[in-house]
């Protein structure tokens, strides 16, 4: 239902397909939209608003009935996938949170986006929020050392890098970003 092992038909759209097709892009351009405000309210605050998280999760519920007008499906099994994704990522990342290297904000984000990647995509968007959580966290550290803010000097002696807040919303957003661009694409 929500990738792209979809098969094509061969029969004409009717019109709960062209709604159906029409709705899941939009909710996309939403998603990506939500995405976006995620990172600016996570750079500028250090926080990602529960109901930030809310208008990604709900949004995704408009996508996958959405997706169900189109592909005419049962909802309950095609759930499972997305939840099951869900609740991986929630638990790799409140591990994460236990060791303080990110927020409770970023593992509500990174979970409701984790629902739209499903388990088609749930593994690169893991790897894709590492590597760019990974280049925030360098640029975070790189401020800092060389005196463009007011934080303290991290060349005063070693300090573990959980001490520089990172904000993390930025990398779960570039990721999600580009899993919605592969459901834009996959169709």
């Amino acid at each position: 239902m929500l990738s792209g092992s979809e098969q094509i038909r061969s029969e004409p759209m009717d019109e709960d397909d062209m709604l159906g097709a029409t709705l899941a892009q939009a909710t996309i351009g939403g998603f990506i939209i939500l995405l976006i405000l995620t990172a600016i309210q996570d750079v500028r605050h250090f926080r990602i608003s529960n109901q930030m998280v809310m208008a990604v999760g709900l949004l995704y519920l408009v996508y996958f009935l959405a997706a169900g007008l189109q592909n005419n499906f049962n909802p309950v099994p095609e759930i499972v996938g997305p939840l099951l994704s869900a609740m991986g990522v929630f638990i790799a990342f409140t591990a994460l949170f236990a060791m303080g290297v990110m927020g409770g904000g970023d593992v509500k984000m990174a979970t409701v986006v984790a629902l739209w990647c499903g388990p088609e995509h749930v593994l690169d968007f893991i790897l894709l929020t590492a590597l760019t959580g990974g280049l925030v966290s360098l640029a975070v550290l790189a401020k800092k050392k060389w005196g463009m803010s007011d934080a303290p000097d991290l060349t005063n002696g070693p300090a573990p890098i959980v001490q520089a807040s990172v904000p993390y919303g930025v990398a779960i957003a570039f990721a999600g970003i580009v899993i919605a661009v592969r459901l834009l694409t996959e169709g």
